[in-house]
């Protein structure tokens, strides 16, 4: 914990790191081969590089957003007991996208409150770099523009 604190400790981002012997370790462990590619645990990390440091962070994001499940209002929840297997599936899609559009709107609500209280430059780079890192993840699981997440100065 101390040395991912001194690796992220120099940087301009707001992320939980990992140091290189952690990741080293994750990567290379004789057990990794179990999984498929398409739910590698290292697909959690994303890479952070500038000028001054370079490390792994966990991309929490993208992680809540695959694990998210649908969301249901009590018409479609009537609805789906009696809806043939076709609608069934709507309902669920529709769910699905609807949690994920509440969870993209939340979070981009979260850093524009946060950016909005800032009183010093540094912190508000941080949150500048968090609403692009939102950004590209919102676009990656919706085309909704209520996920957008724009700061204001």
């Amino acid at each position: 914990m101390v040395r991912a604190y001194k690796a992220e400790r120099p940087t301009k981002v707001p992320v939980i790191s990992l140091t290189e012997d952690l990741y080293r370790h994750l990567s290379e462990h004789s057990h990794r081969k179990f999984y498929s590619q398409d739910i590698d645990p290292l697909k959690s990390f994303r890479r952070y590089d500038d000028e001054k440091v370079s490390f792994w962070y966990l991309d929490y994001l993208s992680i809540c957003a695959e694990s998210i499940g649908p969301r249901f209002s009590s018409a479609q929840r009537q609805a789906y007991s009696t809806a043939t297997p076709d609608e069934k599936q709507r309902i669920v899609n529709e769910g699905y996208e609807a949690n994920l559009t509440a969870l993209f709107t939340d979070h981009a609500t979260a850093i524009k409150e946060a950016y909005g209280r800032a009183e010093s430059d540094s912190v508000k780079n941080k949150y500048t770099w968090l609403a692009s890192y939102h950004k590209e993840i919102a676009s990656y699981f919706t085309t909704s523009q209520t996920c957008a997440c724009e700061l204001k100065s």
